[in-house]
């Protein structure tokens, strides 16, 4: 399988935070789907009362928890407790390099898993407002971004930036996620999505 393949090369590793980095430690699954016909990805909004990214488009994930054997655990188990999801019903096959989402020092680690068979999914309502899937091809006109400017909360002026932004069926998706689906497709597709990226400033 293509995309499988060109996975390899990020290996999952069964690793826990560093002691320094426990509460500052968090990981996230992208779960691909028919992967033979018109490949998409599963992402989530999340509900308007929660603390952080309330509203925002994400994947299923959260912070890791001393429980957790891994961080292959901890995206197993959020993506459980916000979406239903069967850890039996997925194979994870790559684990993305560590990144921090704008504005928070957090260091998220993407698990990429393929789904086994049909997803029975559910949305804790506590959690997350609507799951939806989206194909990997609408990434890829990168004329269809839009860029809208976010506050640096700096306090220093002119130092607002302009981020791009993906609207799919009225769902906004930029920032940590946008970054993470473009990254990947850039190493499953063969393509360039540097387009979008470069307009930042």
């Amino acid at each position: 399988m293509h995309i499988v393949n060109r996975l390899s090369r990020y290996p999952v590793i069964e690793s826990i935070p560093k002691s320094a980095r426990t509460s500052e430690s968090a990981a996230v699954l992208i779960i691909l789907k028919d992967l033979e016909k018109e490949p998409s990805l599963i992402l989530t909004k999340r509900a308007a009362n929660l603390r952080h990214h309330a509203g925002q488009v994400a994947f299923p994930g959260g912070m890791w928890e001393s429980d957790d054997k891994s961080l292959t655990e901890t995206a197993l188990r959020e993506a459980s407790e916000e979406i239903g999801l069967s850890r039996e019903s997925v194979e994870i096959i790559a684990m993305l390099p560590p990144a921090s989402p704008w504005r928070r020092d957090i260091d998220v680690t993407p698990f990429v898993s393929t789904a086994v068979g049909d997803l029975d999914l559910t949305a804790n309502p506590d959690e997350i407002e609507s799951i939806f899937d989206v194909p990997l091809k609408a990434f890829l006109d990168t004329d269809s971004y839009e860029f809208i400017e976010f506050g640096s909360d700096s306090g220093q002026s002119g130092a607002d930036i302009k981020l791009p932004v993906l609207v799919y069926n009225k769902n906004k998706i930029w920032g940590f996620t946008l970054k993470v689906i473009t990254d990947l497709i850039e190493q499953i597709m063969d393509v360039s999505m540097a387009k979008i990226w470069s307009k930042i400033h």
